[in-house]
């Protein structure tokens, strides 16, 4: 059984805009809070409740990077790197 590992990275802002780039070979799990923020994911994440997220793959993939975001007014936007 191949090694799983993990990351964890928490990012909190009051006002502005959070641009997240991620690769399409690792699994993602995104959760957290906002206030009037818009948010965008890629089309293939899963939406569960308001603001949790997870990549395909997520619960399989050999690397996992959950993502804690927390931000009051702006844009919350994630997207494949190209």
């Amino acid at each position: 059984m191949p090694t799983q590992e993990s990351y964890r990275a928490d990012i909190s802002q009051a006002i502005g805009n959070i641009v997240m780039v991620v690769t399409d070979d690792i699994g993602v799990r995104l959760e957290g809070s906002r206030a009037i923020s818009a948010f965008e994911v890629p089309s293939d994440f899963e939406r569960r409740g308001d603001f949790y997220c997870y990549s395909p793959g997520y619960a399989n993939a050999e690397t996992r990077a959950d993502l804690g975001i927390s931000q009051a007014i702006g844009n919350i936007m994630m997207r494949y790197e190209k």
